[in-house]
């Protein structure tokens, strides 16, 4: 939750055209393309009876985040400029392969039948995919439409939109 506030304040200072006052830096977890891949590839699964934590509002959050530095170029442009503290051409890295480890982790977790992003949730030995609008359509936004599976997401959201079939 820090990272989203944090997030959201960068949003506030960029929009007003005003820079971080201090360094921003994310939690040593995502400090390599492969230590971001690790942590993503550990949200999408919930065993809420099993844990009692449901990932979903940080596989939400991770992923918003995630698409507006990678995707939203104006916004990536003043994170690379302003944001110092950040895993973006500082140091070892370059954004690129962060990048990188965020489209092969979207590819990944996209449902090929309902094109949607979510949360998965495990009971009784069986997985659970949710289909969730708030992920995927930032995800798609962030995108500009650029996404796999266009027209599972055009009906699906129909079908949610309209209340029909198996969202009944």
């Amino acid at each position: 939750m820090k990272v989203e506030a944090t997030a959201q304040e960068l949003l506030i200072l960029w929009a007003a055209g005003g820079r971080p006052r201090y360094s921003v830096s994310l939690f040593e977890r995502y400090g390599s393309p492969e230590k971001l891949s690790a942590y993503l590839n550990a949200l999408p699964i919930s065993d809420v009876g099993e844990s009692g934590v449901d990932n979903r509002g940080e596989l939400n959050a991770t992923m918003t985040l995630a698409g507006l530095g990678y995707f939203k170029k104006p916004f990536g442009e003043y994170l690379a400029e302003h944001a110092t503290g950040l895993p973006r051409g500082q140091g070892t890295y370059t954004v690129g392969p962060f990048a990188g480890s965020f489209e092969r982790f979207l590819r990944a977790t996209q449902d090929p039948i309902t094109g949607y992003w979510g949360a998965v949730y495990r009971s009784d030995g069986r997985l659970y995919r949710s289909t969730d609008l708030s992920m995927t359509s930032h995800i798609v936004g962030y995108r500009k439409g650029q996404v796999d599976f266009r027209p599972a997401i055009v009906k699906t959201t129909l079908r949610i939109a309209t209340n029909t079939s198996e969202f009944k």
